[in-house]
């Protein structure tokens, strides 16, 4: 069992909830809305009362009419072993205790190890990428993973925008 959020060190998952919008009751959630925005007199309402009001609404909707899953995703790279696991956590360990020390040995004692991490991380990709070298198959599924590209949100004003006349306009001056 996972706790939603929360690291299970044991089996390197991370467990969340995500909810499945393509699953959702829409017809229902539409209604639900348009009855909670009637109740209500918008005449003596500020603009972010009302963003407010609507943005706790369409919160209430999804969370009655989304379903929801857990999602359990695997944290760990497929070169990391468990040498390199416990070198990784006993830097980060030291480095915590570095951070609250003002000893100088603490600080020492963190770079060592954080060389000792780097090293080991570095040896058992190495020996990782031998290991699949010998499959041509697994070869590509690795390279295809690591030349994956992620989109991302392009640009969110344009020439004819207002607030990007006002930036400009700002600062020019």
């Amino acid at each position: 069992m996972c706790l939603l959020g929360v690291l299970n060190v044991t089996t390197l998952k991370i467990c969340r909830r995500n909810s499945c919008f393509n699953r959702a009751d829409y017809v229902a959630m539409r209604a639900f809305v348009k009855r909670k925005l009637s109740e209500v007199d918008s005449s003596d309402m500020t603009a972010s009362i009302m963003w407010h009001y609507l943005n706790e609404t369409m919160q209430q909707a999804i969370a009655r009419f989304v379903p929801r899953r857990s999602v359990v995703s695997k944290s760990k790279p497929l070169w990391m072993t468990d040498k390199v696991l416990r070198n990784v956590k006993k830097k980060h360990k030291l480095w915590k205790k570095w951070r609250e020390s003002t000893d100088g040995n603490a600080e020492l004692t963190y770079k060592k190890q954080a060389n000792k991490a780097s090293k080991v991380v570095r040896s058992a990709k190495r020996d990782f990428e031998k290991k699949i070298a010998k499959n041509i198959k697994k070869v590509f599924k690795y390279v295809k993973s690591k030349t994956r590209v992620k989109t991302t949100v392009g640009p969110l004003l344009d020439d004819n925008d207002v607030l990007y006349v006002m930036i400009r306009r700002w600062e020019s001056c």
